[in-house]
């Protein structure tokens, strides 16, 4: 349709999605004149946080441009259908390396896609998806419902932890995503083994007892 124009009579347009920009302290000087809200570097989720609460009740979509943001606390919102959509590794958020960054809580249909986060990275529900997102640089990309999630310790040196899967898997094609969430620099080398319907092992060679997050994605 010519700008300016008007629709076609009995026309059906789709439905427009609330779309609002944030752009990081450190953005560049023509992003930050096209945000809807600008971060200041200090407690960036203050902002993010009124993006998100400035959505209508049918959820929308908060888009994150380029750069660094820091946040001081978890955000969240008790609404459903909400896309966060950053520009990929180049959006980088960072909290404590241990608390969430972002909540979806008991709500459905969130989306998280194209950003990083430190090792607190994001809590979800069954119903959503986390797609192309770096969690303390690993990639967890396409988890979806499918997914089971859980949390567990790292063995000492040499050890390994058993995590069993209940109810059991159809079969053993499934991959398994490891996050340690205390204590990296104890972790060393990480890799699993003895992949079995209801169980699996988590292997490492650190020095030390680690806490992990654990995530099991069917083929």
């Amino acid at each position: 349709m010519p700008r300016g124009g008007t629709p076609a009579q009995g026309l059906w347009m789709p439905p427009r999605v609330a779309t609002l920009l944030v752009a990081a302290s450190d953005a560049l000087d023509k992003c930050r004149a096209q945000a809807d809200y600008v971060c200041d570097g200090v407690a960036d989720n203050v902002e993010i946080q009124a993006a998100i609460d400035a959505l209508p009740a049918g959820g929308g979509k908060v888009v994150l441009l380029e750069g660094n943001y820091v946040f001081a606390a978890t955000v969240t919102r008790a609404i459903d259908n909400i896309t966060i959509q950053g520009q990929g590794r180049s959006t980088y958020i960072s909290y404590d390396d241990a608390t969430a960054i972002f909540n979806s809580g008991a709500q459905d249909r969130w989306i998280f896609k194209n950003f990083a986060t430190d090792a607190g990275g994001i809590t979800t529900t069954a119903s959503c998806v986390i797609d192309n997102c770096w969690v303390d640089d690993v990639l967890i990309d396409n988890l979806t419902q499918r997914v089971i999630r859980g949390t567990d310790n790292f063995g000492g040196y040499g050890s390994y932890t058993t995590i069993a899967l209940a109810p059991p898997l159809d079969n053993t094609d499934y991959r398994v995503v490891v996050i340690p969430t205390a204590d990296p620099s104890m972790v060393g080398e990480v890799w699993i083994s003895d992949k079995a319907v209801n169980s699996f092992r988590v292997n490492n060679t650190g020095s030390g007892v680690s806490a992990f997050e654990y995530f099991v994605v069917p083929y």
